[in-house]
């Protein structure tokens, strides 16, 4: 979390985070801007619902929890939360309309969400600025091995198509890169 952080303190632009659960990547970006002293905005997406089974962090509203997980750090001001999914048109329009409304890309995109990274990046690379920050959870994973064939194929194909370059894999197998319009 401490990359995300330091990348989100660097950025230009708006900040898209996708699959925010209860909000530890989006603390630590929100933080990151905070502590910059920049206006850079954080729009989060993520669907909500409930994960009783959650091996870590079990949540009976995962809205909520993210809600009060940045309202208990002094950081709901910084992020704009979408509920619902990615894919759904609302989302995208808010993204966009935000954006619109500085003149700005995305400057960072961070997704851990639920695997179908092609999905998000046929939607939301158009977006995003030359040099933004990526940042794709799943890349390697013992306990979200669903999520790593699509997300590998689809990082991988975003690096031979040359539209990124890898900075590594970090934490908990989240790939980081830099993207190439």
């Amino acid at each position: 979390r401490p990359t995300l952080e330091h990348f989100a303190a660097q950025v230009s632009g708006g900040i898209g985070d996708i699959g925010a659960y209860g909000g530890g990547a989006t603390i630590a970006m929100a933080r990151g801007v905070r502590d910059s002293g920049r206006d850079t905005p954080v729009i989060t997406i993520e669907p909500g619902g409930a994960y009783l089974d959650h091996p870590d962090l079990p949540s009976a509203d995962i809205v909520g929890d993210l809600r009060n997980n940045l309202r208990s750090r002094r950081l709901d001001g910084l992020v704009t939360v979408y509920e619902g999914y990615s894919s759904d048109p609302a989302a995208f329009d808010l993204v966009t309309s935000v954006l619109a409304a500085r003149d700005a890309r995305i400057g960072m995109l961070s997704i851990d969400a639920d695997g179908m990274v092609q999905r998000d990046f046929d939607r939301y690379l158009p977006l995003c600025a030359d040099g933004c920050i990526l940042s794709v959870d799943d890349y390697v994973s013992t306990s979200a091995a669903a999520k790593v064939g699509p997300t590998q194929d689809a990082v991988d194909r975003l690096l031979a198509e040359g539209r990124a370059h890898q900075l590594g894999v970090f934490g908990y197998g989240t790939w980081m890169g830099i993207y190439h319009r």
